[in-house]
């Protein structure tokens, strides 16, 4: 009927994302699963990761065998990035990542900051301030607000959102500091 034989597997270690673009200037995140394979042991290895380009969070990390790990990629720059990690005694796959210029992020913020200048225009006292200065105050405080927040993770006006870059965030950010911004 048949014998049982072991087969002597090698540990192998593995990084796998889900995404490939970002939006570059360290705009856009993205996760990316670490894990060790090929062992029953309850050890865990310290996996280090290394970059081309980007910023890895947190940079190394201690893996078990087959418990998967998750670090975070930040774009940097524009261009292709691959990204590797490896343990003592361990090599893994390598990642390419291309890091676009952020038209989406732009736009979305322009486009809010925009509504977000018209409402507070809107909502002011039109004798004293010309639309032109309000509005274009709106466009230019928007895009900071958007910038500072998803570029540095500073929530100029006490706002924290917990959602990753995307464009209806990305707008509503702008359009809410326009209209709670600075005053011009």
């Amino acid at each position: 009927e048949g014998y049982v034989a072991f087969l002597k597997v090698e540990p192998a270690l593995e990084i796998f994302a889900n995404r490939k673009e970002l939006q570059g200037l360290g705009i856009e995140e993205t996760e990316i699963e670490v894990r060790l394979k090929g062992s029953n042991s309850a050890d865990s290895a310290k996996v280090v990761f290394s970059p081309e380009k980007g910023t890895i969070t947190p940079s190394a990390i201690n893996v078990k065998y087959r418990e998967p790990a998750i670090v975070t990629l930040r774009s940097q720059g524009l261009g292709n990035s691959k990204i590797t990690a490896s343990t003592s005694s361990l090599n893994s796959n390598s990642l390419e990542f291309a890091f676009d210029f952020p038209w989406a992020f732009l736009l979305a913020s322009l486009i809010g900051g925009l509504l977000g200048g018209f409402v507070k225009f809107l909502s002011s006292d039109k004798t004293k301030r010309s639309m032109q200065k309000i509005v274009i105050g709106g466009i230019l405080t928007g895009l900071i607000v958007a910038a500072v927040y998803y570029g540095l993770g500073i929530s100029v006006i006490g706002i924290k959102i917990s959602a990753l870059v995307n464009e209806i965030a990305v707008f509503a950010l702008s359009a809410l500091g326009a209209i709670v911004g600075i005053q011009l």
